[in-house]
């Protein structure tokens, strides 16, 4: 069985009039030589045990398209499909998403995709979403394309880190008071994960996981503002870090924060008005 390979680690250097090419050759076992096309015209045949190449006489500010290629003792000669081009690589907290232009070759097959050197996926299609991602963390995708006669290109690499997801807000829920005990409960639908921290007259209370998705404070300890409201707020902190805005817990009607006529208020209207003028008389 005669086993078809591609030159490997194929490189370049070049001056003003000429290009050195140098490669890595695959086992030379059934490799009968390697051939060199310039702009699709080929210009060398070289020995099984060659590994470079220097054109010379070339043009100054002129593109060439130079391939090795690899000659078979049973008349194959291998050729890749080429190069996937314009990849466009766009990372989000939860998701990196790949799109690419596939290349014109007769003998391209599909294209690989490779995660830190790991195989993932492979496709005709030009585009892919990586759905399994941890952001912070840096990855390497290597795309590369397959000939009709299974003959891997080089591929293209891109180096992408995922972003953090935007920091976390206490959603949801409701805070109700023990008619017995005087005890508050807060409650809350989101988040589930991270820690939240609760602040109680200004001052931070406690810090609970957010998968309790309550907190009872007790009466002695609950602090009221001057209308007679809960003077509670929460901030979310995500598993990163992140600390979220600090709000009013939500009150039962959905909203934002705490109504008066939710919850019991500690003293009259009367007092209100009566604390309000003494306040103004100082």
């Amino acid at each position: 069985v005669v086993v078809h390979s591609p030159v490997e680690s194929l490189t370049e250097t070049h001056t003003h009039n000429s290009v050195n090419l140098s490669w890595i050759n695959p086992v030379p076992t059934h490799l009968e030589g390697i051939i060199i096309k310039q702009d699709g015209e080929e210009i060398v045949e070289l020995s099984n045990t060659t590994n470079t190449y220097e054109i010379l006489d070339l043009m100054p500010e002129t593109t060439y398209l130079f391939e090795v290629l690899t000659k078979f003792t049973d008349g194959v000669i291998e050729t890749p499909a080429g190069e996937v081009e314009n990849v466009v690589v766009e990372a989000e907290p939860d998701r990196v998403n790949l799109s690419w232009d596939l290349p014109e070759s007769e003998n391209f097959q599909h294209v690989n995709i490779y995660r830190d050197a790991t195989k993932i996926f492979e496709t005709n299609g030009t585009y892919f979403n990586d759905l399994t991602v941890v952001p912070q963390k840096t990855y390497e995708y290597k795309l590369t394309t397959m000939s009709d006669t299974n003959i891997e290109s080089s591929g293209v690499t891109k180096v992408v880190e995922i972003p953090l997801p935007p920091p976390p807000i206490v959603e949801g829920g409701e805070f109700e008071k023990d008619e017995e005990t005087g005890d508050y409960t807060f409650r809350w639908t989101a988040p589930t994960t991270g820690k939240v921290e609760i602040y109680v007259g200004g001052n931070l209370y406690a810090t609970v996981n957010a998968a309790d998705l309550q907190i009872v404070i007790p009466a002695d300890d609950m602090k009221f503002t001057l209308l007679g409201d809960p003077d509670v707020k929460m901030k979310a902190i995500d598993e990163y870090g992140q600390g979220g805005e600090v709000i009013k817990p939500p009150s039962t009607d959905g909203g934002t924060g705490g109504a008066i006529d939710v919850v019991e208020v500690p003293f009259s209207p009367v007092d209100l008005l009566t604390t309000g003028v003494g306040l103004f008389a100082l």
